[in-house]
């Protein structure tokens, strides 16, 4: 029981640092003079289309012309272009900076997101992640409101539904996935109201909900990692005991096992990974890593040491495809073309335990 409870003093540590780190590096209060959330490039194209065109049409079409240059895939001197296997070139360059961050940011997420999954899917709280995720960006949109760093209402709405999935707070007439339901529903329809009593924020916000992994900086991306390496850390040692209770809970209680604290502890790995991953890269893409690598893996193997090295390896690979496909197919969002390129995996992994089971 004392391990259990340096775990989730390390656990509450963490979430408190990070989040007051987050503060220090995010534009809070936004105001109209903030930059948003597209990338430098983007925005500094559309300040250009703002000025009128009478008032300096060569500077503003050298400019433009150099922004196209440097983020479209079809000019004559990008490697991409040419060569669509050729992932590197997607990476290297000074004009490929922010693919550099988003690569970084992507393989993070997918390594953590991808291993919990794991976990997730076991104990069969799927639903529960979806809804601590959305209960995040309901989170975002209240510290938008407010005039504060999002981290802070994204952590303060996590730790709620953390402690309410985790103790199991509803009233025991009412099953457990309807309170999921309800806690899900309630979350999506406050954050709606809130991003509609904040006009200023509905562009970042619907950002933020679709996913966009170019957004992230530099002081963003350490944060993840420190975070990331002591939560790792932390599953690390607990390893054990988490296994014993998601496969079987019935002989984790029978051994002593207090299995509604390790439940906690676990949710709020859950909720810190997942207030980062959504402010990182949205949550079509967290919620994407913490489901569909590991439902793969699983039915592709049975043994725990295969599928806790598989299930992370499903979800890096597809990060560094589907940033390089956004620049070769220009017209397509980087964030949905990873999350479709974790499904390929999927169907095989499906085939192939069909073909075993006959």
């Amino acid at each position: 029981m004392n391990r259990f409870y340096c775990f989730l003093a390390c656990i509450f540590l963490v979430l408190f640092t990070s989040v007051s780190h987050a503060q220090n590096v995010e534009d809070a209060p936004l105001s109209d003079s903030a930059p948003s959330l597209d990338n430098s490039a983007t925005s500094s194209t559309r300040s250009q289309d703002a000025t009128p065109q009478s008032a300096i049409p060569q500077i503003e079409h050298s400019h433009d012309e150099h922004n196209h240059n440097a983020l479209s895939p079809h000019n004559d001197g990008d490697v991409a272009t040419h060569n669509a296997w050729n992932i590197a070139a997607s990476f290297s360059g000074d004009e490929h900076a922010f693919m550099r961050q988003a690569l970084v940011s992507g393989v993070l997420v997918a390594l953590l997101c991808s291993y919990l999954g794991l976990f997730v899917v076991l104990r069969r709280m799927v639903f529960v992640s979806v809804a601590l995720a959305e209960m995040s960006s309901a989170g975002v949109a209240f510290g938008l409101l407010m005039g504060m760093a999002p981290a802070w209402g994204a952590a303060l709405f996590t730790f709620v539904g953390v402690v309410f999935f985790a103790l199991r707070l509803s009233p025991r007439r009412v099953p457990n996935d309807s309170a999921i339901g309800m806690a899900y529903c309630a979350a999506g329809a406050f954050a709606i109201l809130l991003i509609a009593r904040n006009a200023s924020g509905e562009g970042d916000m619907l950002q933020l909900l679709q996913g966009n992994i170019l957004t992230g900086t530099v002081a963003e991306t350490w944060i993840l990692a420190v975070t990331f390496a002591v939560v790792s850390l932390v599953l690390w040692f607990a390893r054990k005991e988490l296994l014993l209770i998601s496969f079987d809970r019935d002989l984790a209680t029978t051994l002593g096992f207090r299995a509604a604290w390790w439940d906690l502890l676990l949710h709020a790995i859950l909720g810190i990974a997942i207030a980062l991953s959504v402010r990182a890269v949205g949550v079509l893409l967290t919620t994407a890593f913490l489901i569909v690598p590991a439902t793969a893996a699983l039915l592709f193997s049975q043994n725990w040491r295969r599928v806790r090295v598989l299930a992370p390896l499903l979800g890096v690979c597809a990060v560094p495809i589907g940033l390089h496909l956004s620049l070769v197919w220009e017209d397509y969002p980087p964030s949905p073309l990873v999350v479709a390129l974790l499904f390929p995996p999927l169907l095989v992994s499906l085939l192939y335990y069909r073909v075993r089971q006959t």
